[in-house]
């Protein structure tokens, strides 16, 4: 009987500890469950809103600008016939010459004693042509024929002096007109090519800007029309301009510029301004001004294969139309057709 009662009372033990078991794996399980049923909720993307514009109207120009540099209006430059070596530059950067001056010389063997007797038969001739002339009776026939010979003498001092001028102007150098030495780029002893640009002489008393454009660009413009010029840093006032000369085909003949280049005279001289020659300046000339454009922001406006579209706001919706453009600025382009003022367009 007791064995009966101990294996009842360890029946009934089991029994109470499996259920503890089972009601703790019911609670761990309930926990579990609760904790994968409420995940953390991921936020949707957010959507950027494209930039909207409204079609104004307003002032729209369009301008011309490029850079030009303060420059003699007349200047050339100058080279040797042949091909040698310098014997003597009689110039230097700066000096004011006349002329016919000499600038520069060839060593030749050429006799420049030669050239000076030359020049001194001539004014002989020239002396003896005007005595005969003096001479009395100036009817006589022994006159006519005196001075007829010393006509003929003249004529032979000049040709003698020609012949030397020639074999002399392949070595030497002279001014071709009044003015100032502007740059030299021999020395004494130099070598030096067949027309080698190697002295420049300019007035510098016509100073203009001078600038280098594309046949384009040179195409817009005509002789008279005003330009702003500033300076490119620096503290040189900003002046007003007119174009003076174009090259051809742009220019007519009574505004051809010499050298291929637009020249612009500033409505003071550069150097009042405080420029010098050889400073770089910008210009712009205003080709068209309208006061009364429609106009997009440059960013709203596509090109594609040469033509240009915007993305127009219908109601709720959106349509591509193709527009024509006029003017166009840095910020702004003008649109001719396509669009009506407060139209909104959407940036593609």
């Amino acid at each position: 009987m007791p064995h009966l009662i101990s294996l009842r009372h360890l029946l009934r033990i089991a029994l109470m500890y499996g259920g503890c078991v089972l009601f703790l794996a019911a609670c761990s399980g309930n926990s579990a469950a609760t904790s994968q049923a409420t995940p953390t909720a991921i936020p949707p993307p957010v959507i950027a809103e494209r930039p909207a514009y409204k079609v104004q109207r307003g002032e729209m120009t369009n301008e011309l600008q490029f850079s030009g540099r303060i420059a003699p209006a007349l200047q050339q430059e100058l080279g040797f016939a042949s091909d040698g070596r310098v014997a003597k530059v009689y110039v230097r950067r700066g000096d004011a010459v006349t002329k016919e001056q000499l600038l520069a010389e060839l060593q030749s063997g050429q006799n420049e004693y030669d050239l000076r007797r030359a020049q001194a038969n001539l004014k002989i001739a020239g002396l003896r042509l005007e005595l005969a002339r003096l001479q009395n009776p100036q009817n006589s026939e022994i006159n006519r024929l005196n001075v007829a010979i010393q006509e003929q003498e003249v004529e032979l001092a000049q040709i003698a002096l020609d012949e030397l001028n020639a074999s002399y102007s392949n070595v030497r150098i002279t001014a071709p007109f009044d003015g100032t030495v502007f740059s030299v780029s021999i020395l004494d002893g130099s070598p030096v090519e067949a027309d080698q640009a190697v002295i420049v002489v300019a007035n510098m008393d016509d100073l203009i800007v001078s600038a280098t454009l594309s046949a384009d660009e040179m195409s817009l413009l005509t002789a008279g029309m005003n330009v702003t010029v500033s300076p490119v840093g620096g503290d040189t006032q900003t002046a007003q301009g007119t174009i003076r000369s174009l090259p051809y085909p742009y220019g007519s003949v009574d505004t051809e510029s010499p050298d291929g280049s637009v020249q612009v005279d500033l409505d003071r001289s550069p150097l009042e301004l405080g420029y010098n020659v050889g400073d770089l300046v910008s210009m712009s000339i205003v080709l068209e001004k309208k006061t009364d454009a429609l106009w997009l922001p440059s960013q709203a406006v596509r090109e594609f294969e040469g033509r240009y579209f915007v993305i127009l706001q219908d109601g709720e919706g959106q349509r591509r139309v193709d527009v024509k453009v006029g003017i166009m600025e840095d910020d702004r382009i003008e649109i001719t057709e396509g669009l009506a003022e407060g139209q909104v367009v959407v940036v593609p």
